[in-house]
């Protein structure tokens, strides 16, 4: 095998010639105007991260056709941000050029600090100029608050991020330095939906350099109630660049976790949860509304209206001030026996307020009887207490429909009757059951004809009511359908058909059944109410903290 051949070989790498142009000026500008030729622009050596350029430029003599001037910016990292050749001279003479860095394509994380343009002819570095991006302004404080604190001066306010539908307003503060004159501060405040509530504009900066506090508040009042409950965002632009931005929650005045109707006596309640009644007879002592909340605050105030079935206020409770934040339960009561309520049969509402600001609406019924079961059929069961099969639709070729309901705590005397309404609305028949001649527990019923009658010849949505001593008790839905055949096609749009209803004097009266339920009822309870001391006779009230 030949032996190898070694070789020496000397190489010698020559720096890039100095460039041959001399550089008559050079400075950083934030705009140049080439309209009059090579004008000298206005010399900055910093730029803020609203600016949209950082404009380089410079003079040289002694430029030859075809020179290759190129600028390279580097980032406060040190790190190669961007090169731009610039445009090669096409005659030899003198040269002003002006590369501009666009400041907002900077990534934010990279935008601060101090840069360098270095420009390079002919690939010899000719200089370096050096300049800085600050922010757009220097945020000292910041923060999200309930009320600005009176007086003169940049007074601090006390920090808070969470608010209530219930709280009066919302405030935005920031002490800020380090502006220019003439800078544009400004605010949006953003829904939990993502649209914009509200924009602002403050003054423009003065040409003092002293720190300045500004605020911005929105009314929580103001806000539509669909849109109010969420996160919030506050977003702070200078010179229309985003500063920063501060987030706020506004929810309901306070979280109900639970809330109910009871018939226990208010001197057997307490933060345990009693059991749940939504149906209280005349005969009762009370009823009570029973609801336990967290997250309440020092001071707040708790209203109840009592609106009776025929929509008028029957009275309000109003609990004592809170006197501890925390977790909560409160109960307050109207007396029913031997009280006006005892004769408002039907359905109640209690509307709850926390700091007037509406939190929970709970319904219950004040009854003469107690509605145990109630339904539609198509066959009754002998004996008639038995409880039927339950429908809900039925067929104009059904013979039938049949409501079927049990009551307890009847009285003698009591007077049932029945309505049947048709789809229009009208009241198509009634049927009425003869008084009742002792008390007890009884079920009724009540047929409605259907084929060969007026129903079949009025298909869709009826119903059913049950009217206690003049009172309604309750009402049930339900509907009368055409069959269609096997193979039908459903009726185009447009076209329809009509035949003239049986006059009402000659429709089928609902034929009516009553049956005693065996055994003996309770008798009413006659109950005393003492005058607890309240200023309002009807209504009492209690709370606990736990």
């Amino acid at each position: 095998m030949p032996t190898p051949v070694q070789i020496a070989v000397t190489l010698t790498i020559a720096p890039s010639a100095a460039p041959t142009v001399k550089v008559e000026e050079r400075m950083m500008a934030r705009t140049v105007d080439f309209s009059q030729g090579c004008t000298r622009p206005t010399a900055v050596t910093s730029f803020v991260a609203s600016d949209r350029q950082a404009r380089l430029w410079f003079l040289v003599s002694g430029a030859k056709a075809g020179d290759r001037p190129l600028v390279e910016w580097y980032a406060p990292s040190g790190a190669l941000f961007q090169a731009t050749p610039l445009t090669a001279p096409d005659a030899d003479g003198s040269w002003c050029f002006a590369p501009g860095l666009e400041i907002q394509g900077i990534p934010e994380s990279q935008r601060a600090g101090n840069w360098r343009a270095r420009v390079l002819w002919n690939g010899a570095e000719l200089f370096v100029q050096n300049f800085a991006v600050t922010g757009l302004a220097q945020v000292i404080n910041r923060m999200i608050a309930a009320e600005i604190p009176e007086g003169q001066g940049c007074a601090v306010p006390t920090a808070q991020s969470e608010f209530r539908t219930s709280d009066k307003r919302v405030y935005l503060w920031y002490l800020a330095g380090g502006y220019r004159a003439g800078d544009q501060p400004a605010v949006e405040w953003v829904q939990p939906n993502g649209e914009t509530f509200r924009r602002a504009r403050w003054n423009a900066t003065p040409e003092s350099t002293a720190n300045r506090c500004y605020w911005d508040s929105i009314d929580i009042d103001s806000v539509d109630a669909e849109v109010r409950e969420g996160r919030w965002t506050a977003r702070v632009l200078w010179n229309g660049s985003l500063l920063f931005s501060l987030n706020f929650t506004i929810a309901p005045p306070v979280a109900v976790e639970r809330r109910l109707m009871t018939k226990v006596a208010a001197s057997e309640l307490s933060c345990s949860v009693p059991a749940e009644t939504s149906t209280f007879l005349a005969g009762d002592a009370t009823a009570t509304l029973w609801f336990s909340v967290a997250g309440a605050r020092r001071g707040d105030i708790v209203k109840a209206d009592w609106i009776s079935p025929d929509g008028e206020n029957y009275g309000t409770i109003e609990w004592d001030p809170l006197d501890a934040p925390g977790n909560w339960c409160l109960w307050g009561w109207i007396d029913i026996a031997g009280s006006d309520a005892a004769g408002k049969f039907g359905r109640w509402k209690v509307q709850v307020s926390w700091n007037g600001q509406a939190v929970f609406t709970q319904a219950f019924t004040v009854a003469p009887v107690t509605l145990t079961g109630a339904r539609m059929t198509r066959q009754l069961r002998e004996p008639l207490c038995e409880e039927p099969e339950a429908a809900g639709q039925f067929s104009t070729d059904d013979p039938r429909a049949s409501l079927w309901f049990l009551v307890r705590g009847a009285k003698a005397g009591d007077r049932p009757r029945v309505e049947w309404y048709a789809p229009d609305g009208s009241r198509f028949r009634s049927g009425q059951w003869e008084p009742l001649t002792e008390g007890g527990d009884y079920c009724f019923a009540s047929t409605l004809s259907i084929a060969g009658a007026g129903p079949a010849e009025q298909p869709g949505q009826w119903r059913s009511r049950v009217v206690w001593n003049d009172s309604e008790l309750f009402e049930i839905p339900f509907r009368i359908e055409k069959p269609q055949a096997p193979g039908s096609v459903t009726a185009q749009q447009g076209e329809s058909e009509a035949r003239p209803a049986t006059p009402a004097s000659e429709q089928e009266a609902p034929e009516t059944q009553v049956e005693r339920l065996p055994g003996p009822s309770a008798p009413p309870t006659t109950i005393q109410t003492e005058n607890r001391g309240r200023t309002r006779r009807f209504s009492y009230s209690s709370a606990r903290k736990y």
